[in-house]
């Protein structure tokens, strides 16, 4: 099944229910054609729409990184902010987790009062979580994975490509030829997640 722009975007209208929307975008390919599709689709009772980009600083290539995001906004005219921020606690937590840590921090941090955070997890990313929560011990809420919309850190979060396969989403950035970024980190199998992602 393809990817249905409309469909997505009338999901994020519905959940938003008035209020703006702030999308976190990496630029990595998921956020990428999240951002593509806020900004190409037509959405007139979507409120105010604008992007923030989390540079973590733990890549030697992350200030490049956070500079291809502020272009790609600017050529989609979409209004952007870059937040650095300092991953802490590492050896304590683990790269993944800190990292985590410090970025939602400071998307509730920044999110305005009558805003709602958009993230790019997809089907993919919903069965990943599943299996590392069955792996943790998690009991049935933490088995319920993550939800279209919920309440975390403060904030609001509506997650518009759950059930959108990866495939679909590659295949959608190859048919408008985006420019995104490859993380290398997403290949390091230390990392519990890509070990799901890689192995199983």
């Amino acid at each position: 099944m393809a990817l249905n722009p409309q469909k997505i975007i009338t999901d994020i209208t519905t959940l938003a229910a008035g209020r703006s929307v702030c999308l976190a975008y990496s630029g990595g390919v998921d956020s990428h054609v999240l951002l593509h599709l806020l900004a190409t689709t037509q959405h007139p009772q979507l409120a105010q729409v604008r992007t923030v980009h989390i540079n973590h600083g733990l890549n030697h290539a992350a200030a490049q990184w956070a500079q291809h995001c502020a272009q790609v906004a600017d050529k989609l005219d979409m209004p952007f902010k870059n937040i650095d921020v300092d991953v802490q606690h590492i050896d304590e937590l683990g790269m993944e987790a800190a990292a985590r840590k410090a970025r939602y921090q400071a998307l509730s941090e920044e999110l305005l009062p009558d805003e709602v955070l958009v993230t790019a997890q997809h089907q993919h990313d919903q069965a990943e979580t599943l299996l590392l929560q069955l792996f943790r011990g998690a009991g049935p809420l933490g088995l319920s994975a993550m939800w279209p919309e919920s309440q975390s850190h403060g904030m609001t979060i509506i997650r518009p490509l759950l059930d959108v396969a990866k495939h679909e989403i590659v295949h959608y950035a190859e048919l408008h030829q985006l420019d995104w970024i490859d993380d290398p980190s997403n290949q390091d199998t230390e990392i519990n997640r890509n070990y799901l992602r890689q192995t199983l």
